[in-house]
């Protein structure tokens, strides 16, 4: 029978309601409360960093090409988008 699409919906739209929560704006932080008890605690420019997209790494050599250098220290997250069934894709405010 499987899970209808509005219920995936519903529970993506928590998932992202819940990041958006968890960014701790004035820290510079992503808190993420996952359901075992741990915390994590992301500093955002690292997160932006560990970027691993095309424009961020080469995609034949798997080279850097994001220079750190160009990422500013009050870096902050603007918004949040659920991709395929697992993955949520940061906009960064660079």
């Amino acid at each position: 029978m499987g899970i209808s699409p509005a219920t995936v919906d519903r529970e993506w739209r928590y998932i992202i309601a819940r990041l958006y929560k968890e960014l701790k704006r004035e820290e510079r932080i992503l808190e993420i409360n996952w359901s075992e008890g741990h915390v994590a605690r992301i500093p955002i420019r690292d997160l932006r960093l560990s970027c691993q997209c095309a424009g961020c790494v080469d995609e034949f050599t798997r080279v850097r090409t994001l220079n750190p250098a160009t990422v500013p220290l009050d870096l902050t997250i603007t918004a949040m988008h659920l991709v395929g069934n697992y993955a949520v894709k940061f906009i960064f405010s660079d």
